[in-house]
């Protein structure tokens, strides 16, 4: 079984689908309070999975609000040894007033030339994360956290993954 969360700025959605069906089986919404965090959203909808469901592969796409920075750029370098060496350093660039030392940064590398990279790079206070982990643990401790992204970053990959595009002009 697998449960994908995404909290957005006003809105949280849980959606669960067992693997070899069609049909999405567990869905549920709620409003996302002004000051609530991520992790409390993440508890608060965890905490409603019916209880068969409580043993599942859980994804989370935060919003770009709960992060502190997602971002796609070109870099100089081709290897993921030479790229994980700078990330720290790429998402200190971008995250105002953040310590790389502070923040799980995670990247991946979406396209190679000759000379350069495009990736794509997560940052996210390690406390933030810690919370998450921690309400996963307390709500629904026989999931697994599989991951923790960015709503457009996974949407972006959907619709790569399936050819599909939002806006056609042929």
């Amino acid at each position: 079984r697998r449960v994908g969360i995404a909290i957005a700025r006003r809105e949280a959605t849980l959606i669960g689908h067992e693997r070899g069906k069609s049909a999405i089986s567990v869905s549920l919404r709620q409003r996302r309070a002004t000051g609530q965090s991520a992790a409390q959203c993440i508890e608060a909808l965890l905490s409603q999975l019916p209880p068969d469901w409580q043993q599942c592969d859980l994804s989370i796409a935060l919003s770009s609000g709960d992060l502190s920075c997602t971002d796609c750029f070109e870099v100089k370098y081709r290897s993921a040894g030479a790229v994980a060496a700078i990330a720290g350093s790429l998402a200190e660039s971008r995250c105002a007033g953040e310590n790389a030392e502070d923040l799980a940064i995670d990247f991946s590398i979406n396209a190679t030339t000759k000379d350069s990279s495009t990736i794509e790079m997560l940052a996210i206070p390690h406390t933030t994360l810690d919370s998450i982990r921690a309400a996963v643990a307390r709500a629904a401790p026989k999931c697994s956290l599989r991951l923790v992204s960015s709503i457009p970053s996974l949407l972006a990959r959907m619709i790569e993954a399936d050819g599909i595009h939002a806006f056609s002009f042929d």
